[in-house]
């Protein structure tokens, strides 16, 4: 192995040799500068100091800067929630203004016709579910005896016929619904067409017109009214539209009815509580 003592000594020699004469170079640097006046301190802080100071003024400012755009910031987000907030609060009392004038839209007509025939109707809520009306063909509201209302009392909406009052509270009124099963009434086909008998099925999308006269033409689409004749119910009520017809086994031409009120879908009624009570 080669004898690296000669190199690395020559290397020392060179080290030893720089470091001396750096510290030879800043000895003669200091001497002439005090000889100038010039002091140490005063070169390290013109070249040292006074840029740290700098540097530290520039980046206070630029942090100062970050925090208030930071403030800024979270002013604006908590605005913007708050605003937010504001126009989720308008969006449901626009919704309610809607749910209003919806409301007043359906009883406007009712009204109007309750004021024209005031001495002998008047305004009832239905006061049980949708449900109801669907499954047992009946519907409750809230006018019973003291109101007036009596037994067999028509009871309808600006559409047509919804049924007849089948009992009577004090306060509230038991309604069979023109889909009953049990449900009977005199009807006409037009203004001045065949009379016959309507009949509820059970169904609260068609109702059924027997009895009416053999040869009588009685085109789909044709309306059917009430026409009073069993002395219950008044008649020129609208009671529907003719869907179709069929013949029975007996030779009888049955017409199907589609009622022209939905039951789940009535919220006022209006209850004839002037006439006469059936026995």
């Amino acid at each position: 192995m080669a004898d690296l003592g000669p190199i690395v000594s020559r290397r020392w020699l060179f080290r030893q040799w720089l470091l001396w004469t750096t510290v030879c170079w800043a000895l003669l640097s200091v001497q002439v500068l005090n000889q100038r006046g010039i002091s140490l301190g005063f070169l390290v802080q013109q070249w040292v100091w006074t840029p740290v100071l700098h540097e530290y003024e520039r980046v206070y400012r630029q942090v100062q800067d970050w925090r208030d755009r930071w403030r800024t910031m979270n002013e604006l987000a908590e605005e913007n929630r708050r605003l937010r907030a504001e126009v989720f609060r308008y969006q449901q009392m626009e919704r309610q203004y809607e749910q209003v004038l919806q409301e007043m839209a359906l009883l406007k007509p009712l009204y109007e016709r309750w004021q024209a025939r005031r001495p002998s109707s008047l305004w009832a809520r239905v006061v049980l579910p949708d449900v109801h009306a669907i499954r047992w063909h009946q519907i409750v509201i809230d006018r019973g005896s003291r109101h007036g209302v009596h037994q067999y009392a028509a009871v309808s909406t600006p559409d047509g016929l919804v049924g007849y009052v089948e009992s009577v509270g004090s306060t509230t009124s038991q309604v069979r619904l023109v889909s009953h099963p049990f449900f009977r009434c005199g009807a006409r086909v037009g203004t001045d067409g065949p009379m016959g008998v309507l009949y509820g099925q059970g169904n609260v999308s068609r109702v059924l017109l027997r009895y009416v006269p053999q040869g009588s033409v009685v085109p789909p689409g044709s309306p059917v009214y009430t026409s009073g004749i069993e002395g219950v119910l008044p008649a020129g009520l609208r009671v529907g539209w003719v869907e179709a017809s069929r013949t029975s086994d007996t030779g009888e031409v049955l017409y199907e009815v589609r009622p022209a009120v939905v039951p789940s879908q009535v919220s006022w009624v209006i209850v004839d509580v002037v006439g006469v009570t059936p026995p």
